[in-house]
């Protein structure tokens, strides 16, 4: 017969959405026809709404439907009523509307092997939707192609697409799980598995096994979902108190033995490679995750203080080990980490001015260091712990290792405004575009609209860096040359105001020279 068969599988990828509607309107207007207690029924029922939540809900399958209807215009009960039940599932009735349906899937999955481990993965699907196995097998500690053996029974319910996720084939069997009341002992609770996860996922950047490059082939960067499906919450309007049922003893405990400097340092420095995508994505849900939580307890706001104090002082011991001379890593660094803070009143407009050209800043070993503290605490993160990363990299700088810093940035910021060659070469000039500036109406040739960017923001920026700058004998020579290329010019009170704090940064180093002279 197989010659002569034609087979359809009813899941995701058949359009059967459609004809599922069709048999919806159609039933439900037989019910309000011809229900003995039609006249009770409110109008109109059912609600467009209900409609597309109950064909959403049917991905694309009949059982579901029809298991709906059959529910719905039983003769003894009002419609309205069994059709508010199904939404809301826990049901004053004594009765199931899908007895059937969670029967059939009691079979199912009590046939599999090893059911705690497969329930256990059936959670991954219920809680993030379509999952990827190998993260799966990351995060449970399981062997490679575990999960396909496990759940090799149950493919009447459950899918592994092309690119090796895993994900259901009808979505009532997510509500099922989530159930106690009809899946039973089959029942998990997706809360605690949540905890569970986001734990196993902190323990699992724990090993040296997440950091070796070979494995980011395998393990994309969904692996961080738990934890991202948390940081999302807190911009769903949840009151604080749902922050505790995101913390748990098991978090905590893989928190306290996150080596958090080693970690950073992996990728931090002039040697880290581009397959550390996946070590952003948890670098940047890790931190976020310990400022969400840092509020419900005392334990969770000695975490996240420690965690942090070890995060600033790992990109510190970095700036020193790895760019010690590094003029453009101490600017960066003093962007990032020192200036922002407001006892430097560094105008908005300034703060957030770098984060619109970091492609400027692109292409060499430093600028990585740049971007990897940017993209870790995002200038515009709705968060507050870039505050305290910055409150935190000022107690560890405070004194002549700041002044320092802040010298060498500002030794960066005149290179480029005096066109010193040692730094020319990395700005990439352009030879053919011309732009046209409106606040002089003269054209800028030889510069694309970045570098002219870039060119304005260090002029602007410089007289908040030099007041802050100690004695560092490069950076007095050429202030001391005043030597700005000529492109200055073009905007006069910008560069008036840099030459002004050129002229009162050789007055303070003047006077300190007096002072040491008088001393000696």
């Amino acid at each position: 017969m197989v010659p002569i068969i034609y087979k359809i599988f009813l899941d995701n990828d058949y359009v059967s959405r459609n004809d599922i509607r069709v048999y919806f309107k159609d039933k439900f207007k037989q019910i309000k026809a011809g229900h003995s207690f039609k006249h009770l029924l409110p109008d109109p029922w059912p609600s467009s709404e209900m409609v597309d939540t109950l064909v959403d809900k049917s991905s694309g399958q009949f059982i579901y439907a029809a298991t709906v209807i059959g529910y719905i215009e039983s003769p003894r009960h009002r419609p309205d009523e069994r059709l508010n039940a199904i939404f809301q599932l826990r049901l004053p009735f004594k009765d199931l509307p899908f007895t059937e349906l969670d029967a059939l899937y009691r079979l199912i999955i009590y046939r599999a092997e090893d059911l705690p481990t497969v329930l256990d993965i059936l959670a991954f699907p219920a809680l993030y939707g379509w999952f990827r196995v190998r993260n799966i097998e990351a995060i449970l500690q399981l062997g490679r192609g575990s999960v396909e053996v496990l759940l090799a029974d149950l493919h009447s319910v459950i899918t592994i697409d092309h690119i090796g996720h895993v994900g259901f084939l009808h979505k009532s069997l997510g509500d099922f799980l989530d159930e106690p009341q009809r899946a039973g002992d089959l029942y998990r609770d997706l809360s605690r598995a949540r905890l569970f996860h986001i734990a196993r996922v902190i323990s699992y950047f724990l090993t040296p096994k997440a950091q070796q490059d070979a494995e980011f082939d395998d393990v994309s960067t969904s692996i961080t979902q738990p934890i991202g499906d948390v940081i999302s919450s807190q911009f769903n309007g949840n009151p604080d108190i749902t922050k505790a049922n995101y913390v748990s003893s098991d978090i905590l405990e893989a928190v306290d033995l996150f080596p958090t400097f080693s970690f950073f340092v992996h990728f931090l420095g002039p040697c880290s490679h581009r397959k550390r995508d996946v070590m952003f994505h948890f670098a940047k849900g890790y931190i976020k995750y310990l400022y969400y939580i840092k509020d419900v307890c005392e334990s969770t706001k000695l975490v996240y203080s420690e965690q942090m104090q070890q995060y600033c002082k790992c990109v510190l011991a970095v700036l020193d080990n790895d760019y010690s001379g590094n003029w453009k890593a101490h600017f960066l660094y003093s962007y990032y980490h020192l200036l922002r803070d407001p006892r430097h009143s560094l105008p908005e407009e300034l703060s957030y001015a770098i984060f619109h050209m970091l492609p400027t800043f692109d292409n060499c070993a430093e600028c990585t260091f740049g971007q990897a503290i940017c993209n870790i605490i995002p200038l515009d993160s709705d968060g507050n712990n870039s505050l305290d990363i910055i409150r935190i990299s000022h107690d560890l700088t405070e004194g002549i290792k700041q002044a320092s810093i802040f010298a060498m940035s500002a030794s960066y910021c005149l290179a480029l405004l005096c066109d010193e060659q040692s730094v020319r070469q990395d700005w990439h000039l352009m030879s053919k575009t011309s732009l046209f500036d409106p606040d002089t109406d003269t054209t800028v040739s030889r510069y694309t609209q970045k570098e002219v960017e870039q060119y304005i923001f260090l002029m602007d920026i410089l007289p908040y860096v030099l007041p802050l700058a100690g004695r560092y004998e490069l950076l007095v020579d050429m202030c001391r040359n005043k030597s700005f290329s000529p492109h200055s010019q073009l905007w006069p009170k910008k560069s008036g105001r840099a030459r002004e704090a050129i002229d009162s940064y050789l007055r303070r180093m003047e006077l300190q020279e007096g002072m040491e002279n008088v001393v000696q």
